[in-house]
């Protein structure tokens, strides 16, 4: 306990940024809109050369390879970041709501941990998921560059 009066003050010493990680050959630049990210990840787009992602990547080849949302079966922060960081960016497109645990629709995968959900997108052309920076440069997988109101796709 510190002397009377003091005032305590909590330094973060480590911090995390979450990114889309993507298994897309050929693809090595990604763009994607918060609306978009959220139409993947509720099954609402197939193949990588959907309408949306095209129009969020204009003169890029994207291939009509199926699209692989890969997302956590394990209570995770990460999923609970995701969820209201769409809540709030798309909140048009995204209805799953905010959590460590989601109603996921049927159709994705789902792999527990961020080690078991980076793995299962660079075994799977065509998958994509979140996991904090540091599993995407482990596995050596692209990440998508995310829009917010500063950037345009």
């Amino acid at each position: 306990m510190g002397p009377a009066g003091a005032t305590a003050v909590h330094i973060p010493l480590v911090g995390g940024a979450l990114v889309f990680l993507y298994n897309l050959p050929g693809v090595n630049q990604l763009r994607l809109a918060p609306a978009t990210v959220a139409a993947i990840f509720q099954q609402r787009v197939e193949r990588w050369d959907d309408p949306r992602i095209a129009a969020d990547n204009p003169g890029v080849d994207l291939p009509p390879t199926t699209v692989w949302p890969v997302h956590r079966s394990d209570s995770s922060g990460s999923t609970s970041i995701l969820g209201e960081y769409l809540s709030a960016a798309a909140a048009g497109e995204w209805t799953l709501g905010a959590g460590k645990t989601l109603a996921w629709p049927p159709g994705g995968l789902a792999a527990e941990r961020s080690d078991g959900v980076t793995a299962a997108v660079d075994a799977e052309p065509g998958g994509i998921t979140y996991a904090e920076l540091s599993f995407a440069a482990r596995q050596g997988l692209p990440t998508a560059a995310l829009a917010n109101p500063s950037v345009s796709t």
